[in-house]
């Protein structure tokens, strides 16, 4: 990635060096080491090897440049820390980034299609198609609302336990959510915030229950039939019961606690790339935790600055 940013045209990659200095002028020395490390990355890497740390530096360094009074990587009672933390006239503000890229069956599906156009320049990508492995998890929305869902829960109860959050009690707390390309945001990830940010648990109806065929665990030729939050977070559970990474009494002791975490969540932020594209309020969070429009029209302000390194990124990729 090194020589990628190397790259960039002068007023670029001036922009980006400004950005990096600022962030690490801001972050604990103990941290400061890690601002850049994914320049380290090389081809073979996966996207989600250095594209976290990309937007999580942009998203740090709008920050800087807002004026309020921040602090970088806030420890927790549970050894988990947030990204930042943001005083928006006296309220503490915690933010969480987090990136949604190309998954594995994706990149691979790519990768067959790349060498395929170099003996015949007039193929075409279809999908499903000859490049897709047999039973293809995508391209579907049903399974980008799994993988949305995995990606926030990884941010609100690590190994599904909700002590092992990276969100305040106490705080409002707003999480940053980027789709790289060629991933974009789409109606599935949609779906899955629906769920998030409404009153839980819900009544799930009999169609909707857990043991219908929901998202995951359906044949590709009938399809899903429900997506609920209840639901995906039992078939997640059984899934790690019989990983070995969860136990039953353990999952039925904690359920409530688990479905009802969404709460501590104020406000979701949905990037394409770094361009903000949709912004959320939880208005069934926690009141500790809730966030005014007043705070959301701040910080939308704060995240929707424009750097010139980003396309040209991309286009030397």
């Amino acid at each position: 990635m090194y020589g990628t940013f190397c790259d960039l045209t002068d007023s670029a990659a001036a922009a980006f060096d400004s950005d990096i200095q600022r962030v690490i002028s801001c972050t604990k020395p103990e941290h400061s080491s890690e601002v850049a490390t994914f320049l380290r990355a090389m081809p073979s890497h996966r996207q989600s090897d250095w594209y976290g740390k990309l937007f999580e530096l942009w998203a740090k360094a709008c920050a800087t440049r807002s004026g309020f009074p921040l602090e970088f990587e806030c420890g927790f009672a549970n050894r988990r820390n947030c990204d930042m933390k943001i005083d928006l006239n006296g309220r503490h503000i915690h933010v969480e980034c987090s990136v949604l890229t190309q998954d594995e069956e994706d990149q691979k599906v790519w990768e067959a299609f790349r060498k395929e156009k170099i003996t015949s320049p007039d193929a075409v990508l279809v999908r499903p198609g000859e490049h897709c492995p047999e039973n293809a998890r995508g391209p579907s929305p049903y399974y980008e609302s799994t993988r949305f869902y995995l990606k926030v829960f990884d941010k609100l109860a690590k190994g599904f336990d909700p002590r092992a959050a990276q969100f305040s009690d106490d705080h409002p707390n707003v999480l940053l959510i980027s789709f790289t390309r060629p991933h974009r945001h789409g109606p599935g990830a949609g779906w899955a915030l629906d769920e998030l940010l409404i009153s839980q648990p819900r009544i799930i109806h009999e169609a909707d229950s857990p043991n219908s065929k929901v998202i995951g665990v359906t044949d590709k030729n009938e399809g899903p039939l429900s997506i609920p939050l209840e639901s995906w977070v039992t078939v997640h559970a059984e899934r790690l019961v019989q990983e070995g990474k969860l136990t039953p009494q353990w999952y039925g002791e904690h359920y409530n606690n688990l479905i009802a975490t969404p709460r501590r969540l104020g406000a979701v932020f949905i990037f394409n790339d770094c361009k903000l594209i949709e912004a959320r309020i939880n208005y069934n969070s926690l009141p500790a935790c809730r966030i005014t429009h007043r705070e959301m029209v701040a910080l939308e302000r704060i995240f929707s600055r424009k750097v010139p390194y980003w396309d040209m990124v991309w286009q030397r990729i």
